[in-house]
């Protein structure tokens, strides 16, 4: 059967008149905007889904690589307030740890020694110097004995990653200085008479509430 153009012009007037009386009628337009909201919402459901994996997968992989960056820094220390006036650091730090700490150190064990960050234009700057050592086991005890330091300006540190720093930094804010410190990378808070390792922000919040209910009771 053949449309004649009078045809084809009555079914496409037919077609759109079809069209808009569904247009019109509200029953119809509510299923479909519920039809199409509910493809949608499911789109987004999933595309969520995805997102937190991707997200997990991301901590995941970032937490890793701050761990291998740790490892790496294992036999660093980082001293703080010998002015920047000392030229020879190393003779400097060597002298510290022997005379101040009263732990032996020679200079073939030590790897490399060297301060850190640019040269500050005031006379009275102090760049910190970070020590590599040969020994992992020569880097403990001196991170054991730097209590011996207290009260004095100079301070020796862990050598953190960044991440780790600013957790250290904010954890000292939360507990105060003198509850929170690091232990071979790992941030450990003293709260409620317990020692809590931390791993992010929200770990300070937990033992901080668990102390306050304490408190409380």
């Amino acid at each position: 059967m053949r449309f004649t153009e009078e045809n084809l012009r009555e079914l496409k007037e037919l077609f759109y008149s079809s069209v808009n009386e569904l247009l019109k009628n509200d029953s119809f337009m509510s299923q479909v905007i519920n039809t199409v909201k509910e493809h949608f919402i499911a789109e987004i459901e999933e595309l969520k889904k995805e997102c937190d994996t991707f997200k997990k997968e991301n901590r995941y992989l970032s937490d890793k690589l701050d761990e291998l960056e740790q490892y790496t820094r294992r036999n660093n220390v980082r001293v703080f307030g010998i002015s920047d006036n000392v030229q020879d650091v190393e003779s400097e730090v060597l002298s510290l740890f022997n005379n101040k700490l009263s732990v032996p150190v020679k200079v073939e064990d030590i790897d490399r020694c060297h301060r850190v960050g640019a040269a500050k234009k005031t006379n009275n700057g102090s760049r910190a110097i970070i020590v590599k050592f040969v020994s992992y086991r020569t880097r403990d005890l001196v991170c054991k004995a730097r209590k011996r330091l207290k009260g004095s300006k100079i301070d020796i540190q862990e050598d953190l990653t960044s991440k780790r720093y600013k957790l250290l930094q904010l954890a000292r804010e939360r507990v105060g200085n003198g509850n929170a410190w690091s232990r071979d990378g790992a941030i450990k808070i003293h709260v409620n008479n317990r020692i809590c390792t931390i791993k992010n922000a929200n770990d300070i919040e937990d033992p901080l509430t668990k102390a306050s209910r304490l408190s409380l009771a």
